[in-house]
C-alpha cells in the first residue's frame, strides 16, 4: 500500500497520517562526506532548493538528524535525469555512520536499488518505501549513495523527502528550565 501520491516533484498528497517531515530535519546538524566544496546538503533540503553532487567519485555519506523522534514510511529521492542519479542506496537508522569504509562493509538497517520515474522538467523520482517497523522511532538516518546509474564520475541529488509522521510527545527543543517543582534541579 502506498501512502502517498506524487503530483509535482516538491508536492505530495498524503493519506493516512503521513506527510512530509522535513520540518522536522534539524538543518543545521546535517553532514555530508564526499560532496563538491561549492554544494551543501542544506541545498537539498526547503527552502533552498539546490544541488548536492559528489566531488571525487560517485560515493556520498550523509548524516541526517531529525528535531524529535519520526516515523519514517518512505523516502522519496529527486535527481537531474541523467547517469548521475543514485543506482544503489543504503539507510542506517539510528547509527551515525560517518566513514565510507564503515558504510560499505556493514549491512545498512535497509539497502534499496532506485527505480527512477522522469519527469517532463528534466528531473527524476524514486521512492524508497521502508520496511516501517525497521523506522519507528527515527532521530537521525544516514544515506549511503553507493553508486549511480550510468558509472558517471559523480552523482548528483536535488531534494529528499522524508514521509511519514513524527512521534507524538515530546520535542527535545521545546524543553525550557522551571522552577518551583521539586522534581527539578535548581537553576
Amino acid at each position: 500500500i502506498i501512502f502517498s501520491v506524487h503530483i509535482l516533484p516538491f508536492l505530495f498528497v498524503t493519506m493516512s497520517g503521513h506527510s512530509d517531515l522535513n520540518e522536522h530535519v534539524e538543518l543545521q546538524g546535517l553532514e555530508c562526506l564526499n560532496e563538491r566544496p561549492a554544494d551543501s546538503i542544506a541545498k537539498i533540503f526547503p527552502p533552498s532548493g539546490g544541488l548536492l553532487q559528489s566531488d571525487t567519485d560517485a560515493q556520498l555519506l550523509m548524516n541526517i538528524p531529525f528535531k524529535q523522534a519520526v516515523k519514517v514510511h518512505s523516502i522519496v529521492f529527486t535527481s537531474p535525469a541523467d547517469g548521475r542519479r543514485p543506482n544503489r542506496v543504503k539507510l542506517f537508522v539510528n547509527n551515525r555512520v560517518m566513514d565510507f569504509g564503515v558504510a560499505e562493509e556493514t549491512a545498512g538497517t535497509q539497502e534499496a536499488k532506485l527505480a527512477w520515474t522522469p519527469h517532463g522538467d528534466g528531473k527524476a523520482t524514486a521512492t524508497v518505501n521502508t520496511r516501517f517497523v525497521k523506522f519507528q522511532d527515527v532521530r537521525n538516518i544516514c544515506i549511503f549513495v553507493c553508486d549511480n546509474l550510468e558509472d558517471a564520475p559523480t552523482s548528483a541529488i536535488s531534494s529528499i523527502s522524508f514521509i511519514g509522521s513524527p512521534l507524538e510527545g515530546l520535542n527535545i527543543n521545546d524543553l525550557k528550565s522551571c522552577s518551583g517543582c521539586p522534581n527539578c534541579p535548581k537553576p
